[in-house]
């Protein structure tokens, strides 16, 4: 009987409905309810005063009714629960609730609907966060959270935690694990929220109280971590981690698109298109994005990705796409879009280089443009871009984790080109250096650092090698042979290892400790290291194949590799490469690179 109900109150642009819920002296009484129209004045004042339901649909096939305007009305049971629990004994409660108040069967009403959430979220009196039944500990968990509510200091809050002995922080920890918090529509309606307090089953707590709870431990946790030895705490403080998107920068506008895609990778949506139109009442997405339910999965990735990246001349989504894009059933998403509804760690484990692209800046700023010469419909799988050929991959070895994998990486690389020059101009010898610690601070401050970086790479080589390092005849590294000429660019560097090799060893040995230490901690992935026929030196964190392309586009602030193909380029993903990644060729202008384009499939 839902479309009856919905006949009954036709929508009209900036018009919402509300769901006001008749009131019952328990909850064990049938759910009845009327549905009004209301609508947003050109101040975006609302006509009603309203609360908003936030909740997570739960299983599709657990069904339940409510009488709206004297119609059953299917919902789903999780709805069904939460309504009953919220509505008040004597007073109709005002809510809005998107099962009921937007009609999900049409698809055309709901493309409207949803670009107004984040302002039906905003607006609300109050949101109401529904994270299902009570469990065992949720009493003491709400008594908890509502005792933290009154503490005057942080110390006060802070003993109110570790001193609990009712099950109140085991209990809060449960209830944030629980599956509300892995949507990603959820995700926008705390966020925006002006008030909200959180329910489970018949318990109670203001959400700002749960913010604060995070706060306090994410500053005390660590002043306190060894007199307060209490396994407990520290799973609540690690279950706060795991939802820091919602509390951290509260009603605060996300910004960048990118940001927001990147930051909610991890979440889930039941329609895989939700990913971005959730994200519409964050940041700027709306920009770059029509709600159109009436399009496919692959349509509106492509679109959005098309659109943000003419937009903003950035191509900081290629990061997150690549050959691994999984196959849909609906058509395959071309290799430059990414496919957003990845679950398995997001777009950022699906390229590590995302959440460092900031600190590069390869092309100096240049931007993306769209090519006007390509048509639209049949080859929207194609996007022409223009950048510099690096030079094509002509070997590539595993570096992995451990001692061993850097070992392995290190005793991969022929010795004997390593005595020449980069063609940024550098040692080979630092180069490769560079690439193995991932070298990402270009500042004049940390040359002794990097000075110590080399030695220890040296010394890391010599003992991977086992002494078969070339050497002179006093035993001491033949460090001209093993440079070439390039050994005056770094005589400094050369001068300083013979010395503490004969006089102080132990000192070497620290920076060769230092040099794996930089390699573990900013290794990420297992990444593949790659030489390419030009000369250059890099890594990615992909399998990357001999004669794969290794290329600077513009808008992009890291090289990326492509892989040839009939009609173009593929996507690999993004890579390090020595002596390129803060601008250095833009800099130096070689007349031997010129810009090309690259049609990317």
């Amino acid at each position: 009987m839902k479309d009856t109900v919905y006949r009954a109150t036709p929508l009209q642009r900036n018009q919402f409905r509300v769901l006001h819920v008749q009131p019952a002296p328990s909850v064990a009484y049938p759910l009845v309810a009327r549905l009004s129209v209301e609508s947003f004045d050109r101040d975006g004042r609302p006509s009603v005063a309203y609360e908003a339901l936030s909740y997570t649909w739960g299983d599709a096939s657990e069904k339940a009714v409510v009488f709206v305007d004297e119609h059953e009305v299917t919902v789903t049971r999780s709805l069904e629960l939460a309504l009953r629990s919220l509505r008040g004994r004597e007073r109709a409660v005002v809510i809005w609730a998107d099962g009921i108040c937007i009609n999900q069967q049409d698809l055309v009403e709901k493309s409207i609907q949803v670009p107004y959430m984040g302002q039906l979220y905003r607006k609300a009196n109050i949101v109401r966060i529904w994270l299902g039944e009570a469990g065992a500990a949720t009493e003491a968990a709400m008594g908890l959270v509502n005792r933290c509510a009154a503490a005057r200091t942080e110390e006060e809050l802070w003993q109110n935690v570790v001193a609990d002995r009712r099950g109140g922080v085991e209990g809060v920890t449960e209830m944030l694990g629980r599956r509300y918090w892995t949507r990603v529509w959820v995700f926008q309606e705390v966020r925006v929220a002006s008030r909200a307090t959180v329910h489970c089953g018949a318990f109670s707590a203001p959400w700002e109280t749960f913010v604060k709870i995070d706060e306090v431990l994410d500053r005390l946790h660590a002043r306190h971590a060894a007199e307060e030895k209490i396994p407990e705490v520290y799973e609540l403080y690690r279950a706060f981690g795991r939802i820091v998107q919602f509390t951290h920068n509260l009603g605060q506008s996300l910004g960048g698109a990118a940001v927001a895609v990147n930051m909610t990778s991890r979440f889930q949506a039941g329609d895989p298109r939700d990913k971005l139109f959730a994200l519409i009442g964050t940041c700027d997405i709306g920009s770059y994005l029509t709600v159109d339910y009436t399009m496919s999965v692959r349509d509106v990735y492509v679109a959005f990705a098309r659109r943000l990246m003419d937009k903003t001349g950035r191509l900081d989504l290629l990061l997150g796409a690549g050959w691994h894009n999984p196959p849909r059933s609906k058509g395959e998403l071309p290799s430059w879009t990414p496919d957003f509804e990845l679950r398995d760690g997001g777009l950022l484990a699906a390229d590590a280089y995302i959440g460092m692209m900031n600190f590069f800046n390869a092309t100096k700023g240049t931007k993306f443009r769209l090519s006007t010469r390509l048509g639209a419909g049949a080859v929207d799988g194609l996007l022409e871009t223009e950048g510099f050929l690096l030079g094509s991959v002509e070997e590539s070895f595993p570096l992995d984790h451990g001692d061993e994998g850097r070992r392995k990486g290190l005793a991969a690389f022929d010795i004997g080109r390593m005595a020449g020059r980069n063609p940024s101009g550098k040692a080979q010898m630092e180069a490769l250096c560079e690439m193995m610690v991932f070298e990402y601070q270009n500042v004049a401050s940390k040359k002794d650092d990097k000075a110590q970086l080399l030695m220890g790479c040296i010394r890391d080589l010599d003992v991977s090698r086992r002494g078969a390092l070339p050497r002179r005849r006093d035993g001491l590294l033949d460090l001209a042979t093993l440079l070439g000429p390039d050994s005056k660019v770094l005589s400094s560097v050369v001068d300083k290892y013979n010395y503490l090799a004969g006089t102080r060893p132990e000192v070497l040995e620290e920076y060769r400790q230092k040099f794996a230490e930089a390699y573990e901690m900013l290794h990420g992935a297992p990444s593949a290291a790659f030489t390419t026929g030009t000369g250059y030196i890099g890594r990615s964190n992909r399998p990357i194949r001999n004669n794969d392309v290794v290329a600077m586009l513009c808008g992009s602030t890291i090289p990326v590799v492509l892989r040839r193909c009939d009609s173009g380029y593929a996507v690999v993903s993004g890579c390090y490469v020595s002596g390129v990644m803060f601008g250095e060729l833009m800099d130096a202008r070689n007349p031997r690179y010129k810009i090309q384009k690259f049609l990317l499939v």
